[in-house]
């Protein structure tokens, strides 16, 4: 009958609506509960690139993400050097497309990252140089809560008159022979800021140590931007198939694939990790082969 009908259509639009807003309530929560259980930064200037800051971000969420969220420099270079990836189980790097805006002095870049191992590495030009006295100022700023951030600045080969402010919780040298200002620190908020500025003695551009190739960095090619999951396609999906059948059936899919844009590539195994405990550059194996700390 009629009054059967539109009881039927009654109870599916309520079936529909209370999809919807469960499925809404799940992804922020699920969004405002990630955090990052620890992340690794390292900074150097005029490490191997000339005129440069190679920045180095290495980490571990809590769990995976839609919407990963970092900071970094507006000098930032946006070449084939710059990657935010996936670190997959085998130490490959599955690079992500991104999205970028201008917040204060700083760019947001949102990815996905659906692996919790992450790297990030890329250069910026922020070194100002009045003959041969050279300056630089960094801001960390954390993109989702930290429980331990290890930051280490290093000291460019060749200079002199080194100095950090606020000063480095402690010092120490890393595998390439370099000094670095290290900083620790715990339960990191949401959207706090450390700056720091850099300032050291040194003519000429020459860089600590010839290019090797920064594992990602140098090899993947995937410089495009992101188009991530949208929420709002996945809801019309739910809906078309309650509409159709009646009943509830969740479909995942990625935007970005889905218009045809071209898949992250996998790049090879990088060697571009840091020690946690004195900055040097890691390799394989469970322990530094400078300090020997467990990695």
């Amino acid at each position: 009958t009629m009054k059967t009908v539109n009881i039927r259509k009654k109870a599916i639009l309520a079936l529909t609506l209370g999809l919807i807003v469960l499925f809404t309530f799940s992804s922020f929560t699920l969004a405002a509960q990630a955090k990052i259980n620890k992340l690794d930064v390292a900074i150097k200037p005029e490490y191997d690139k000339e005129k440069t800051v190679f920045r180095s971000y290495t980490g571990e969420l809590s769990e995976t993400l839609q919407k990963m969220i970092w900071y970094t420099p507006t000098t930032l270079l946006e070449d084939s050097t710059l990657h935010f990836c996936a670190i997959m189980e085998d130490g490959a790097h599955s690079c992500q497309l991104r999205e970028k805006e201008t917040v204060g002095d700083l760019y947001k870049i949102t990815t996905p990252m659906p692996r919790k191992e992450f790297l990030s590495e890329g250069y910026f030009e922020s070194i100002k140089d009045n003959d041969g006295k050279k300056t630089l100022d960094y801001t960390f700023k954390a993109g989702h809560d930290i429980d331990e951030l290890n930051l280490f600045i290093a000291e460019p080969k060749n200079s002199k008159n080194f100095k950090v402010e606020p000063a480095g919780q402690k010092t120490g040298q890393d595998g390439d022979g370099l000094n670095n200002a290290i900083y620790a620190y715990k339960n990191v908020k949401k959207d706090k800021e450390y700056k720091f500025k850099i300032s050291y003695d040194k003519k000429g551009w020459d860089v600590s140590l010839e290019r090797s190739g920064m594992g990602a960095a140098a090899t993947s090619s995937n410089t495009g931007n992101s188009s991530s999951t949208n929420i709002f396609a996945v809801l019309g999906v739910v809906l078309g198939f309650v509409a159709i059948g009646g009943g509830a059936l969740f479909y995942f899919s990625n935007k970005a694939n889905a218009k045809g844009a071209r898949p992250s590539p996998v790049a090879p195994k990088s060697k571009a990790r840091f020690c946690s405990n004195c900055g040097s550059r890691l390799s394989s194996g469970k322990f530094c082969p400078n300090c020997g700390a467990k990695t």
